[in-house]
């Protein structure tokens, strides 16, 4: 069982913000008595956190969707796996509470289960995905603020801001137990308020994403464009001259 790790400096760093964010987004949706509007999401909030805290402490040193895959077919199930199968059933969970016609469900499953997992692979540096998850929740609470989900997706965005200073000065770290989560909540956003079509564009741009991290990666793209540089590295240590990338794929583990 690991309850610390190494971040990308090599930084040994405990393994428990992404702990504190689900904890601090369940307890509001409890106290202002939206429990049995949301339960299907927060079972699932729940399940991608289980998932990843698996992983984070029992996790192997396979990478990556394609390196579980292989090693699924050799016949090693590895904690990867089960973290992708847990977003999925969450992904499940919250869409049997939304609703929706048959072929927008199918679609919103791979929506919610693709943007679990981007957020994982994004969580290679300090502060991004975080830093990511802020505008994205913010944009969907203001569309969710008419919806029972609305509790949750606030409670959220605030926890992101109170652990994201702790996460980009390396004081501490998410963990899959924490990103898997960001996304999922991502994911969820997007189910409730995007039609159809919506829906299907959002699940190519995450598919291509999750392909950009798995070759190129997703650090190089960020690196090679100047905004978005400044903004991922903002507040880091080591600021703007930092040069160093990480290889994605090892947040996809």
């Amino acid at each position: 069982m690991k309850l610390r790790a190494r971040n990308h400096r090599g930084v040994e760093l405990p393994v428990l913000l992404g702990l504190v964010v689900v904890l601090f987004t369940l307890v509001p949706s409890v106290l202002a008595g939206s429990r049995e509007q949301t339960k299907g999401v927060a079972f699932g909030l729940v399940t991608v956190a289980l998932g990843g805290l698996l992983d984070d402490w029992w996790g192997s040193r396979v990478r990556g969707i394609r390196g579980h895959l292989s090693s699924l077919a050799r016949g090693r199930l590895t904690t990867g796996i089960l973290k992708v199968l847990a977003g999925f059933a969450a992904a499940g969970m919250a869409i049997a509470e939304i609703g929706g016609s048959a072929g927008r469900m199918i679609v919103g499953v791979f929506v919610i289960a693709g943007a679990t997992n981007l957020w994982n692979v994004l969580d290679v540096a300090p502060g991004r995905a975080l830093k990511l998850f802020v505008p994205a929740q913010a944009l969907l609470l203001w569309s969710l603020w008419d919806t029972p989900y609305a509790v949750l997706a606030g409670a959220a965005l605030v926890a992101a801001l109170v652990v994201l200073p702790f996460d980009v000065r390396e004081r501490a770290m998410l963990g899959d137990a924490g990103s898997n989560p960001l996304g999922f909540l991502v994911g969820v956003g997007l189910y409730a308020r995007l039609s159809a079509p919506a829906l299907g564009i959002a699940l190519v741009a995450i598919l291509a994403l999750q392909f950009l991290a798995e070759t190129i990666t997703l650090s190089k793209v960020i690196a090679a464009v100047p905004p978005l540089r400044f903004y991922d590295r903002l507040g880091r240590l080591g600021g703007l001259a930092e040069t160093k990338t990480s290889r994605d794929s090892a947040g996809g583990g």
